[in-house]
């Protein structure tokens, strides 16, 4: 998709995984972060595919879905 996404090295832990990833940039400094962020106001962007893949992967459905998931995970094994 080439959606762009700055974030620190521990904000992008666990999104690796993620099916079609956007295009990262991944800051240590606040300087890097910075210099990103401007790269990024600069470029092109597909601000539709943004919203739309943070919406599918990261929305209260999803997550209320994944903790839903996790609890009755945890409560089959402690029942056994």
């Amino acid at each position: 998709m080439g959606c762009q996404v700055v974030s620190t090295p521990v904000g992008c832990e666990g999104l690796w995984s993620q099916e079609d990833p956007p295009v990262w940039s991944i800051a240590e400094t606040p300087a890097d972060f910075a210099e990103s962020i401007r790269a990024c106001l600069h470029q092109e962007v597909d601000r539709a595919g943004l919203r739309r893949w943070v919406s599918e992967r990261f929305s209260p459905t999803r997550f209320i879905d994944e903790l839903t998931n996790l609890y009755s995970c945890s409560t089959l094994k402690s029942t056994t």
